[in-house]
């Protein structure tokens, strides 16, 4: 029988893991380590937990991916307004999706944002969608608010924000601002964020100031998955290590590509504890209350992953050309000729 002899198997191929052990492996098992990460492989598949070990995230894969991708920002600063305004003025400016009223200050006295990419006309590029995901701290100086801001189409991290002493209403009105800035091909940007804790607070003030695209949870109805009118992302230890896991996988098969030397770091300390709960490993020694209120980059990073896979599919919408391009004067020609040539028939 080929349990026998797995070598004998078809489509069977040797495969030795990074402690050198040899075994032998189907085309579906080879399928799915195209998937996951190798610390998913050894918890759900190979059901090896004594090589899953402690760290969630493999540390081999973290380190190549490091190697590879891991770099530093090529510009620091804030995104401010174009011109002196009051706060009803940035309200509105917000509102009416008004990117000429913001622009990149790259001489901030708090340098809070890192962008991995350069600017054009002081814009991020216009032909990414992009996706921001939001972390939120008490702004106490006790952990880190953090926006992670992601390309859904290339998958790449192109900018982060982070700081200890800014509050949730603070964080809302920036992550609005940077949102309406960003924009891109769906403007403006995708924006997730944890609704736990201060998260409450950051999403009322959102909500407050009238930016159109966030997340919304959802439920399972007897027709399926369907929308609700909540908003945010709601944690519990189930569903962050549902979450974690979603960010794992498509980090080690470079479906996101991280640059930030800071969120590699913090995902590399990240553990299962003493009683099984999913936490950076410096949170040990810490309160009950304490653990609660860090996530930092990682959770931030994770979200961003997971509104990629709530979004539709690229391949179910066109992307339209911007008004007076090249490539929308060529749209309206081939369409012009279209119609010419349906009138001589």
């Amino acid at each position: 029988p080929w349990w026998r002899h797995p070598e004998k198997a078809q489509g069977a191929k040797q495969y030795q893991d990074e402690l050198g052990h040899i075994k032998w492996t189907s085309p579906w098992y080879g399928r799915l380590a195209e998937k996951m990460s190798s610390k998913a492989i050894a918890q759900e598949v190979d059901m090896d937990h004594g090589r899953a070990g402690d760290l969630f995230f493999d540390f081999t894969e973290i380190e190549r991916h490091r190697m590879d991708h891991a770099r530093k920002p090529l510009l620091t600063g804030d995104i401010v307004a174009a011109k002196k305004m009051d706060e009803n003025e940035h309200i509105a400016a917000i509102r009416s999706l008004s990117h000429e009223s913001f622009r990149f200050w790259s001489w901030a006295s708090r340098c809070q944002w890192k962008l991995w990419f350069k600017l054009i006309e002081n814009r991020p590029p216009q032909n990414c969608e992009y996706v921001l995901g939001a972390d939120i701290s008490n702004g106490s100086g006790n952990s880190n608010s953090v926006i992670t801001v992601l390309d859904n189409l290339s998958g790449r991290v192109m900018a982060k924000y982070w700081d200890a002493h800014t509050s949730p209403e603070r964080l809302a009105v920036i992550a609005a601002t940077a949102g309406v800035w960003f924009g891109g091909v769906h403007t403006p940007a995708f924006l997730i964020w944890e609704n736990n804790g201060p998260g409450g607070i950051f999403g009322r003030k959102l909500i407050s100031l009238g930016y159109p695209r966030y997340y919304l949870q959802r439920q399972i109805t007897s027709k399926g998955s369907e929308r609700t009118n909540r908003y945010g992302w709601n944690s519990s230890r189930e569903k962050k290590e549902l979450l974690l896991g979603s960010y794992r996988d498509q980090l080690a098969s470079d479906r996101i590509i991280q640059p930030c030397m800071e969120s590699l770091d913090e995902a590399g300390d990240y553990i299962y504890d003493e009683h099984g709960r999913l936490l950076p490993a410096r949170l040990r020694e810490e309160t009950e209350g304490g653990r609660e209120l860090h996530g930092d980059h990682v959770i931030a990073d994770a979200l961003c992953a997971l509104a990629r896979e709530d979004l539709p599919s690229q391949r179910n919408r066109e992307i339209r050309a911007p008004s007076g391009s090249f490539a929308h004067r060529r749209r309206l020609r081939q369409q012009s000729a279209k119609k010419q040539h349906e009138w001589a028939r």
